[in-house]
């Protein structure tokens, strides 16, 4: 009994780190740290592995360039699962709720991802 006592309070309180953790991680709006996982969390978009990146983030803005590495990801198959629409030669995806108002757009020539988001909260 106390053994089973002892794995479920261990259990709750990784549980309750994880969730801490990524709590933290959505409400970062900085460039430095967790950039990746903030964006992906804030947009629902997956960011592949890319060759470069450059962000700027400014009050309550941020907008981050990755430059998608083709070598490694198939641009169709990231487009599809990503769910982009093409909109004037580029692919868009974009969101608003209550806490970020976002878009991003993927130029498939140039393999660049730019993603604006606009935080709320």
């Amino acid at each position: 009994m106390i053994g089973l006592g002892i794995m479920v309070v261990a259990i709750l309180t990784i549980m309750g780190g994880v969730k801490l953790l990524v709590n933290h991680i959505y409400h970062r709006q900085g460039c430095e740290r967790f950039n990746i996982d903030n964006i992906e969390l804030r947009t629902g978009i997956n960011i592949p592995a890319v060759s470069d990146f450059d962000c700027n983030c400014e009050a309550n803005r941020k907008t981050s360039k990755f430059v998608i590495n083709t070598q490694e990801v198939e641009l169709d198959l990231y487009i599809d699962d990503n769910q982009f629409e093409l909109v004037n030669d580029q692919y868009l995806k974009q969101g608003d709720n209550e806490n970020t108002k976002w878009k991003a757009t993927l130029d498939k020539a140039t393999a660049e991802l730019i993603v604006d988001i606009e935080y709320r909260n």
